[in-house]
């Protein structure tokens, strides 16, 4: 099976204002810094790009609204290679966090990149078919981008440069709901028009924010998770009973 037509204008759509972000970030960091080597938050790059957010946004939720309940389930081995890719980058962030070890809270996020990097990777292998093995890998990939998001904090807490981080404020919050709502997929209390809507967000974002002070193997990793989520049906199906072996 493919993605219903729908849902690939919209994926279509969410990577290609992704990159306009990206593009107006790039642009941003190399010629808006004023003398004092500062990003100002009224900056006309800036300031296109929150509008450009919020356009996306609002189409968005334009979209999903008109998007029927039973949507089609992407192809699994392309889910697979996607989700194995979000994987392979979230892993290299946990590599890259490994090597500047400091402080309890670099160790929580270096540990919660590894496990989820796992969790993600097995999550998406096809054969997989437990919903309890799949409820715990949706959980710990949601506790890891929720504790990610408030490892950060401390550092964003701290930046006098909105531009550096507003997006990435954004861009956190949407990978702890995309993944929380495919995490409710397998408990049977899917929402798919908030689920799509967080991932094509965080699709979006994670695209917007390659550019930035920080790590772009976290962002690209996120990306593909988000993009690996939308190969989630619709409608869950219903888990057949374990046979005994």
């Amino acid at each position: 099976m493919k993605l219903s037509q729908r849902n690939q204008k919209n994926l279509i759509f969410a990577a290609a204002a992704g990159f306009t972000g990206f593009a107006l970030r790039a642009l941003l960091y190399r010629i808006g810094f004023d003398e004092k080597n500062i990003l100002s938050a009224s900056h006309p790059l800036h300031l296109v790009t929150l509008v450009l957010t919020a356009a996306v946004a609002g189409y968005l939720v334009f979209r999903v609204r008109k998007q029927e309940e039973d949507t089609a389930a992407g192809s699994p081995w392309v889910r697979f290679l996607v989700g194995l890719l979000g994987g392979c980058f979230l892993f290299l962030h946990g590599i890259t966090l490994a090597r500047e070890l400091s402080g309890l809270l670099t160790v929580l996020r270096c540990a919660g990149a590894m496990i989820g990097a796992g969790a993600m990777m097995v999550s998406v292998f096809p054969p997989l078919k437990s919903r309890r093995v799949q409820m715990l890998c949706h959980g710990l990939i949601t506790a890891f981008f929720a504790l990610d998001m408030l490892c950060r904090y401390r550092d964003w807490s701290g930046n006098p440069q909105l531009p550096d981080y507003v997006f990435h404020v954004l861009c956190a919050i949407c990978l702890s709901l995309c993944s929380y709502h495919r995490l409710a997929f397998d408990a049977g209390l899917a929402k798919p028009r908030r689920h799509s809507f967080c991932c094509l967000m965080a699709l979006y974002l994670c695209m917007t924010c390659l550019v930035g002070p920080e790590g772009w193997e976290f962002y690209l990793g996120g990306a593909f998770w988000a993009a690996a989520c939308l190969f989630t049906p619709a409608t869950p199906k219903k888990e057949a009973k374990d046979v005994p072996a």
